[in-house]
């Protein structure tokens, strides 16, 4: 218990730093740049230097944050799952002929092999998705 505590430990700190780049603003009022707000095309105010508007105005705008989300939930999901592979397979080699260990070892194998589908159907619920909003 204490290994799988400290393996999941381990990728939190991998992990969480990596999905903090995953913010994605859906309104214009956090651009303080008038290029910028321009370009993402909201409406600059230049009375008070404000930007205002939403960045979501169409199908396609949705559809790419759902691409964003989709890619960090996949890469998130495999790199937990690429983690608990190397585990598995470290505890499989150091079993040392002993039952117990290597059947623990198989079972956490496999289970990370669950995660790698679970994965790859989240990835293609985003590509459902899309198909269904009309991307």
């Amino acid at each position: 218990m204490k290994k799988v505590l400290l393996t999941l430990v381990l990728a939190g700190t991998l992990i969480v730093p990596a999905m903090s780049f995953a913010v994605v603003e859906t309104s214009c009022d956090a651009i303080k740049v008038q290029t910028t707000c321009n370009t993402a095309g909201c409406n600059w105010n230049p009375q008070d230097n404000t930007c205002s508007g939403v960045l979501i105005k169409q199908t396609s705008d949705l559809i790419d944050l759902i691409n964003k989300i989709g890619n960090w939930v996949f890469a998130a999901l495999l790199s937990i799952a690429a983690i608990f592979l190397i585990v598995s397979g470290l505890m499989w080699v150091t079993a040392g002929g002993n039952p117990e260990k290597a059947n623990k070892a198989r079972q956490m194998l496999i289970n990370a092999l669950i995660g790698v589908a679970i994965a790859l159907l989240a990835r293609g619920m985003v590509m459902v998705i899309r198909s269904v909003i009309g991307g």
